[in-house]
């Protein structure tokens, strides 16, 4: 179906125009307009839901004659096609004409070829009027960000030739240094050799002096540097910065020269607490904490910086409660936080299992409630702020003031914008960092590498927990990880179906096979118990799509019970892929579509999340952007796990039969989902060139550096 979005004028309205929109698809609501008669606070409370909106349409004709009614203010012709409520059709004229002029921006922008999001954001920084400021300087929007580079260049070149710009305008210019600094942000990259710079200008631009004089007018201006052979956008040269100088402080919290080293007092103190937890351990569970373990507890307390290097099975888990349980001991706040919604559930699962989470008291005396603990960094960072405005003692409140241990698990997923944003809010809070992870996971999804860089450095206190566990080194699938973990290709069996047998196996394939034989993979190991797991968003599309259409053939999934627009049927497993606080989903929840029920004239979708129920309608689940999840992309597993995981390996396409996006910590992240089973699908050669392949951070261009900056701010602090 086609989705006008025109523009109306007062009627009368030329036969012509509405003989065309008959064409066209005339009674369908435009999205913006839906989002706004839906959405906005101006039509709060009049009920202007999707059908009802739909219903007065239809009577009215057409939506071209629904919004000439509105122009008019035709309150009449309105009060009819709402069922005689004359309070809801003067609302809905009263609100389009306070909004006139935003939706006359909005159009504009959805005209462009930007979604309801980003012309929000863009209304909420430019103003409600902000087509005209587009229009005096077309490149303005560059500076929104990597998200809207590609778009935006396109819209201003387009707009430069309606308003005659010269090639050498220097708003062109400077948006074109714009563009290429936030396409390399895109691709992860925070700096540019100056040599790749100049030739991605001088194609951009169409011509290499043009380019060479851009940079050298983004120089003049600020709005770029030049650090070394490289060129770097003034945003991220300041996050970069910002993070090293917020890193170093905490460095310096062991520094004599601050004068706030541990005295053997509290570093006695902690290690009493902690020797207590290691006695009570080894006696609950039969076995003790190794020395490595011991020695992280302590660390937390009294090193202000800290990294863990920790894979599967080696007791990372157990050192991070054991910081919790001697946290309580010492009465020291520990905060837990991770980037993924289901690895901050896992955190408190643990810690929950082994009686770690304390019940505080409310001014009910017959009320408790846990103490907030585990947050995902998003929620801690709304935490942090909303205890600093809190003007009353609440015991949702986190106790800043009393030197917290903030505990990192996951650490290698947050990127430089995320840390920049976790260490401003902690700004001037005096705390602990002990930062766990894996090295051999993936790089962020966004731009930057922080804690890949933290683990290679010199001045950062560092402890590795390299003893793995007996069972889980007798694990064949542990095996073949820490195989591809050293760029070895590990031995893969052929699969023959079944799921009993433990370990790692090959069904191979060519491309062409790879949809069918992944769902055929999970069908044999048990479809619910299973989850794919692909390396692009376009091949997760196309098996999420094979998936729905086989499982409704087969009926296992019930058609009865469609949700019309996101077309999910009754069984249907998804995922969630934005946060959503307000429904208390995260990114990479997964669940299960119910169906649909009704409420007054409203449709809701009924869903199962992490086994509690919720009912949204179809705003929030393009809010959340719940999506199909029978195959999930790699990066949407991380701190998941699964039954079997059925991992599609295709085979490139370029002639040197090298793949240049899969690489081996990709290949690690998703064999490490598994709790049984997994298994490869697709092409042998194509797996063995992902494992011998260089991680994708190391290929990254990045500036951040805090051994340096480190050094340069001791030398500072000698000096003063």
């Amino acid at each position: 179906m086609q989705l006008l979005v025109e523009k109306c004028s007062p009627i009368p309205i030329p036969m012509e125009i509405i003989e065309i929109e008959l064409v066209k698809s005339p009674l369908l609501i435009p999205p913006v307009y839906l989002y706004y008669f839906n959405k906005h606070p101006a039509f709060e409370g009049l009920g202007l839901g999707p059908k009802r909106l739909q219903k007065a349409i239809d009577h009215v004709g057409s939506f071209t004659l629904f919004m000439a009614d509105l122009e008019n203010y035709n309150s009449k012709s309105l009060m009819d096609a709402f069922n005689g409520n004359y309070v809801r059709a003067r609302g809905v004229i009263d609100g389009y004409h306070e909004l006139q002029a935003e939706i006359d921006t909005a159009l504009f922008l959805a005209d462009s070829g930007l979604d309801n999001n980003e012309i929000n954001k863009i209304i909420s920084l430019l103003g409600t009027t902000c087509h005209e400021t587009i229009k005096s300087n077309p490149y303005c929007l560059l500076a929104f960000g990597s998200r809207l580079a590609k778009k935006a260049w396109i819209l201003a070149e387009d707009l430069k030739e309606k308003l005659e710009i010269s090639d050498d305008d220097p708003r062109r210019l400077l948006g074109s240094v714009d563009k290429i600094v936030y396409d390399a942000l895109s691709e992860g990259h925070t700096a540019i050799l100056i040599k790749k710079a100049n030739e991605d200008l001088a194609s951009l631009l169409n011509d290499q002096q043009l380019g060479e004089e851009a940079i050298k007018l983004a120089l003049k201006n600020r709005t770029a540097c030049l650090i070394g052979d490289c060129l770097q956008g003034v945003g991220p040269a300041e996050l970069e910065i910002y993070v090293e100088k917020s890193f170093s402080k905490l460095l310096n919290l062991n520094s004599p020269m601050q004068g706030q080293l541990f005295d053997a007092l509290e570093i006695e103190y902690v290690s009493k607490a902690t020797e207590k937890y290691a006695a009570k351990f080894e006696k609950t569970n039969g076995y003790g904490l190794v020395a490595k373990q011991v020695e992280a507890i302590k660390m937390a307390f009294t090193t202000g910086l800290v990294v863990l290097q920790g894979e599967g099975g080696t007791g990372k888990t157990t050192a991070l409660s054991g910081i919790k349980a001697v946290g309580i001991e010492i009465d020291r706040p520990v905060y837990f936080v991770a980037l993924a919604g289901v690895a901050q559930r896992k955190i408190y699962r643990d810690l929950h299992k082994q009686g770690l989470i304390n019940n505080i008291q409310t001014k009910d005396p017959d009320l408790e409630i846990e103490e907030p603990t585990c947050f995902t960094i998003h929620s801690f960072i709304n935490a942090i702020y909303k205890t600093k405005k809190a003007k009353k003692d609440s015991p949702f409140n986190l106790k800043l003031n009393q030197k917290p241990i903030i505990v990192m698990d996951e650490s290698s997923m947050p990127d430089l914008g995320l840390f920049n944003q976790l260490l401003a809010a902690l700004g001037n809070v005096e705390y602990h960092l002990f930062m766990a992870g894996d090295i051999g996971q993936l790089a962020p999804v966004g731009f930057g590498v922080v804690w890949h860089k933290l683990h290679d450095s010199k001045v950062v206190p560092y402890i590795e927990l390299n003893q793995i566990h007996r069972q889980a080194n007798e694990n064949p699938i542990k095996q073949a990880a820490q195989a591809i973990r050293k760029g070895k290709m590990p031995e893969v069996p052929l699969f023959e179906g079944g799921g009993d047998a433990l370990g790692v196996y090959l069904s191979e394939c060519v491309n062409s096979d790879l949809i069918e034989e992944s769902f055929d993979c999970a069908i044999k190991l048990g479809m619910r118990e299973s989850q794919i797991i692909a390396p692009t968003k376009q091949l997760v599309d196309k098996i999420n799509k094979f998936v729905q259409r086989k499982m409704l053939t087969q009926e296992v999934m019930a058609d009865d019970s469609a949700c019309y627009l996101s077309r999910f049927y009754r069984g249907d497993r998804v995922i969630c892929t934005e946060n959503n606080h307000e429904m208390g989903l995260q990114n990479g929840d997964i669940g299960e579509f119910i169906g649909i029920e009704y409420e007054d004239d409203y449709e809701y979708a009924h869903f199962d999340f992490h086994h509690k129920s919720y009912k949204l309608t179809e705003q929030d689940i393009f809010a959340s952007r719940i999506k199909l999840g029978w195959c999930i992309t790699i990066h949407k597993t991380q701190g998941s796990e699964f039954k079997n995981t059925i991992i599609v390996m295709p085979e490139p396409y370029n002639k040197r039969k090298k793949n240049n996006f899969v690489e081996r910590s990709m290949i690690y992240t998703a064999l490490t989902r598994y709790s049984k089973l997994s298994v490869f699908v697709g092409n042998k050669n194509a797996l063995a060139n992902a494992i011998m392949a260089k991680e994708r951070w190391k290929t990254l261009k990045t500036l951040f550096d805090l051994d340096r900056y480190h050094e340069l701010d001791v030398l500072n602090n000698k000096v003063s």
